[in-house]
């Protein structure tokens, strides 16, 4: 061994190591992927939950748009017991149930209407949140029956068709 020389006997030297590299540039090597590994998995994580999140609250905004429904379905009903209301009238209804009018069609024995529900919820994206909503278009008929009773069928549409003015 030739003297000044770091190798004590019985110490490989790096020619001895048969391309094998050395502990310490494995962990080199190593410690960014790990990293890279636990950011990655992180981030799966937290999306995922987000995910879920969004989820619970784009349903529970369709619950809310259920409740507001039947709201009006309720009032429509109540006004229709005499006589059908106006368009006028229908409108505000539906404005009162966060809701607007597209169509409007009334006959001596029916009323049909057709109302655009919005429900707005909070979404959770990467770094805060955003405002989000849902939209339906519910087709609603209110038909007398021979007995002078109500009859209402409440039917939700694919799209919405445009708004009438």
């Amino acid at each position: 061994m030739p003297l000044g020389s770091p190798s004590g006997p019985g110490t490989r030297s790096r020619s001895d190591r048969d391309g094998i590299p050395a502990p310490g540039c494995l962990i080199a090597l190593m410690a960014p992927l790990v990293a890279v590994a636990l950011i990655a998995g992180t981030l799966m994580f937290l999306a995922h939950r987000q995910d879920r999140a969004n989820e619970r609250h784009e349903k529970a905004a369709l619950e809310r748009m259920a409740r507001l429904t039947e709201s009006y379905v309720g009032d429509l009903s109540n006004e229709a017991r005499t006589r059908y209301p106006s368009e006028a009238r229908t409108r505000g209804l539906a404005r009162q149930n966060h809701g607007t009018l597209v169509s409007y069609t009334q006959s001596t024995r029916s009323l049909t209407t057709v109302v655009q529900f919005v429900a707005a919820y909070d979404e959770a994206v990467m770094f805060g949140s955003s405002h989000s909503q849902v939209h339906r278009c519910y087709s609603f008929l209110f038909e007398k029956d021979a007995e002078g009773g109500l009859r209402k069928r409440t039917t939700p549409l694919e799209s919405c068709p445009p708004l009438s003015r």
